[in-house]
């Protein structure tokens, strides 16, 4: 299947729209592209530059071509130059820098604030703008937001974070950063601020969480309330699937992230910080899911306690049939996953009495055919079925 590609060129105001358009259509009469169809796609102008749309990669290179002609006569002109393939699919943005076109990534960052404090912030808008960062303002959620380039700009954005804070040194600032490109406003970083100090985190557990307090934003969910208080949320989405709505696969996404991604997670909240807010009546509806991580929760949970308040009791109600099940699944279905979730696994079902040593062997005689003894995923194996 061929791939739809859309080639861009943005200006910054409606002189300078004019004044590209005007130069691309001079330019047309060398490349002879068609005008835009709905059928075909061509070439298209609007009231913020233009564009061209074409399966044919030549006729795409071309396209390349003649806007880097057109960048090249506006050497003063900043304009942005996107590249996407198959809409978000595909994606890259670039910036004209005297008449030449240099690579961008393109982030955006939100700041927010208590309603109380929020007048103070809308004030201090000037300041940023001084910075050169173009603001936006969310009056709705209490937040403004800024455009800027990750590769050459990041250091000053976070300056001026900074000193945005210590202009507002008595009020608390809540921040997060998150990746243009991929059209998904995603919490990549976050960071909680006050009088200019606080730490940028990373928390991919928070993925799952966001996701559902965007599809709750009609019961007042927000990302904010993510980043402040994510225990209430995931507490609010277990509550919710013991009430049998179809929350499970956000809850799902919170503990698989939290677990496989903890190495990358700077916010202290591992598997274990999630799991101590999990009830006994949880076994039921983790049982009737049928995904691995949750047998494995369950397994797991029949002999152990994350909540330390109740550490001398397991978790979950401990049933020999259960167990006798969940280990069978888990046996049958211990093939085509990553290192990292194996040893998720592994480790929840360390707190059983169950011998998991012939599963991973029998994955071993698997791979083996297929590995190099050097391979990390056989070291692993054979160092856990040593000491198992």
């Amino acid at each position: 299947m061929s791939v739809l590609w859309s080639l861009s060129l943005r200006a910054n105001s409606a002189d300078e729209t004019a004044k590209i358009n005007e130069y691309a259509k001079a330019l047309n009469q060398k490349y002879n592209f068609e005008l835009y169809t709905e059928e075909y796609g061509g070439l298209e102008f609007f009231d913020w530059g233009f564009r061209y749309e074409d399966i044919d990669s030549d006729k795409v290179k071309l396209a390349e071509e003649m806007i880097k002609e057109v960048v090249a006569h506006f050497p003063d002109m900043k304009l942005t130059f996107l590249w996407t393939g198959d809409g978000p699919c595909i994606q890259w943005e670039m910036i004209s820098k005297n008449g030449v076109l240099v690579d961008v990534e393109p982030w955006r960052v939100w700041i927010h604030c208590e309603k109380e404090s929020f007048g103070e912030l809308l004030a201090n808008i000037p300041f940023i703008k001084q910075r050169g960062f173009d603001v936006r303002c969310d009056e709705d959620e209490m937040d403004i937001c800024w455009e800027y380039d990750h590769m050459s700009e990041e250091d000053l954005c976070n300056d001026t974070i900074v000193q945005l804070s210590k202009k507002m040194a008595q009020t608390t600032i809540y921040s997060y950063k998150h990746i243009m490109m991929d059209n998904v406003n995603e919490i990549e970083t976050f960071c909680v601020m006050k009088n200019g100090e606080g730490e940028w985190l990373v928390d991919w557990a928070l993925e799952g969480l966001a996701h559902w307090a965007w599809e709750h934003k009609a019961r007042s969910w927000s990302y904010w309330d993510v980043i402040k208080k994510p225990e209430d949320c995931l507490e609010q989405m277990l509550d919710e699937v013991r009430r049998g709505e179809d929350t499970e696969g956000y809850i799902f996404i919170t503990l698989l992230y939290s677990a496989e991604y903890e190495a990358d997670n700077t916010a202290n909240r591992g598997l274990e910080h999630w799991l101590a807010l999990f009830k006994s009546e949880d076994k039921q509806w983790l049982m009737a899911a049928d995904r691995m991580l949750y047998d494995c929760i369950v397994l797991a949970g029949m002999h152990h306690n994350w909540n330390t308040d109740s550490s001398d009791t397991s978790l979950f109600e401990y049933n020999e049939q259960d167990e006798l099940r969940l280990f069978e699944r888990v046996s049958d279905n211990w093939r085509s996953m990553n290192l990292q979730k194996q040893k998720v696994y592994i480790n929840l079902l360390k707190f059983t009495n169950l011998d998991y040593k012939p599963i991973l062997r029998n994955y071993l005689e698997e791979i083996k055919p297929y590995r190099k003894e050097a391979d990390e995923e056989m070291q692993w194996l054979l160092q856990e079925i040593g000491s198992n």
